[in-house]
């Protein structure tokens, strides 16, 4: 296959990869990986048969392009990784996970009875 060809369908592949991100979908980044894997081995392949002059500027920089592109989605997936292992390990712990006000020594504030208005700015 050529290198354009190859390119072009890594292309894709990665584009598909980021709209799979942007909406969510991590599974189906998952989904994506073999065929990822696949095509820069071909990739490779490509460049390693095709001449030093067969690689224009456009195509440096499309390559260029299409790598940033990879590397913003798997920081991406790692950030939703993170996510996931932090409200993961947030909801084994359920003690942490209330929510309301504390003062300075980290004591809850109770707001039973509260009656009033708020006269400090925060």
């Amino acid at each position: 296959m050529s290198f354009i060809r190859v390119l072009e369908q890594f292309e894709a592949l990665v584009q598909k990869e980021s709209a799979a991100l942007a909406s969510g979908r991590p599974q189906d980044v998952v989904q994506l990986n073999d065929a990822k894997f696949k095509f820069v081995r071909d990739l490779e392949a490509a460049l390693l048969e095709s001449s030093a002059s067969a690689l224009t500027p456009d195509l440096k920089t499309r390559l260029t392009r299409v790598r940033l592109r990879a590397e913003e989605n798997a920081q991406s997936l790692k950030a939703m990784a993170t996510g996931l292992a932090s409200l993961v390990q947030r909801l084994q712990s359920p003690g942490n996970l209330e929510v309301g006000l504390y003062n300075g020594s980290g004591r809850r504030v109770v707001f039973d009875r509260v009656v009033g208005s708020y006269e400090k700015k925060v």
